[in-house]
């Protein structure tokens, strides 16, 4: 199959542009051969829809909502969504076989390993959530303590090692079961550094996860620590062009 992914003038030097390259590059290895603003092809991807496609079979990446673009979406035979809301547009709009491709992270911007931090005296009765660092251990997450009895690396002990231990952080994690937001967890926002809990509140910027549970936690660090790449992004695309193409036939 060929696809020529078709990209407008303004978006091709914008990210968009560095989306098709990435795509272009990639789907060979998954079965597909590609363009970029070229004519013919047994499909046309319209990387971000202004309007009614030229040619079919086409599919269109739906991008945002201003002047309603989803609306257009029942004019192509398929129909990519970028996020949540995107896809409930189109969906709406009764668009044509709509899904959601989440995008990709440069791997530029992504740091490895992510440190995870915990902080405070374990007393040994499991209210500390001390299970949760041992079961991110054996996980193979790089997690580092400030305090006592803790399963991980302890860094230190003294408060005034407190403010460096914070910066050597990516995300603090909130362990206890019963402090309705602890202090360290506080302290992280308070430098700008991401917490991770289950107890602070829906008024703070935090990724949540439920108490004490370890697949709900494990979900959180997955993510995090397994971003996205392009060639997830090359594959996802190729297996919904392949998709898009049997139900033409």
């Amino acid at each position: 199959m060929i696809v020529n992914v078709i990209v407008e003038r303004g978006d091709i030097a914008w990210i968009g542009g560095r989306l098709a390259r990435e795509l272009v590059a990639r789907l060979p290895s998954h079965g597909i051969r590609a363009t970029i603003n070229g004519t013919g092809g047994d499909l046309a991807y319209h990387q971000i829809v202004y309007g009614s496609p030229v040619t079919r079979p086409a599919v269109g990446m739906f991008t945002h909502g201003r002047s309603r673009p989803y609306a257009y979406g029942r004019d192509y035979d398929g129909t990519i969504a970028l996020n949540p809301a995107m896809l409930g547009y189109l969906i709406t709009a009764q668009a044509s076989n709509p899904i959601q491709i989440d995008l990709p992270v440069d791997d530029r911007f992504i740091k490895r390993p992510i440190v995870f931090g915990v902080a405070g005296r374990v007393y040994g009765d499991g209210r500390k959530g001390e299970h949760l660092v041992k079961a991110m251990v054996e996980a193979g997450y790089t997690v580092r303590a400030w305090g006592h009895g803790w399963p991980c690396p302890i860094v230190g002990d003294k408060v005034d090692q407190l403010p460096t231990f914070y910066a050597g952080l990516d995300y603090y994690i909130d362990t206890s079961s019963d402090e309705g937001g602890c202090v360290p967890a506080l302290e992280c926002l308070a430098m700008g550094k991401p917490v991770i809990s289950h107890s602070l509140g829906v008024d703070r910027p935090v990724l949540t996860y439920a108490t004490h549970d370890w697949p709900s936690l494990e979900r959180v660090l997955y993510k995090l620590t397994h971003p996205r790449t392009y060639d997830d992004w090359a594959r996802d695309h190729a297996a919904y062009f392949k998709r898009v193409m049997r139900e033409k036939e």
